[in-house]
């Protein structure tokens, strides 16, 4: 891709973003706010610098892409399992 055809989309992209200002500040306030609820919920600063990288990762791929936890709910897996003949180990009474 051209350094012009780069520019022309970034200079387009940032004059959105200028004017739609609920966009620009949701970019900023719901990482910020999504950070000091882990570190209150965390509580535990060593666990915090651990998890909250990955969980800061993780999150809006959950918020994308929501269809793919719905495709496969436990239930039915357990279904077909059962319906498939296949023995599974229960809890051990």
């Amino acid at each position: 891709m051209s350094t012009v055809i780069t520019l022309a989309t970034a200079r387009r992209i940032l004059t959105q973003l200028r004017h739609d200002r609920r966009t620009v500040a949701m970019m900023v306030l719901v990482p910020t706010l999504v950070m000091v609820l882990l570190y209150y919920v965390i509580g535990d600063q060593r666990s915090f610098d651990a998890w909250t990288p990955v969980l800061l990762c993780v999150f809006p791929f959950l918020v994308m892409f929501p269809g793919h936890l719905d495709r496969h709910p436990p239930q039915a897996d357990a279904v077909a399992v059962r319906e498939s003949g296949c023995r599974v180990a229960g809890p051990r009474s």
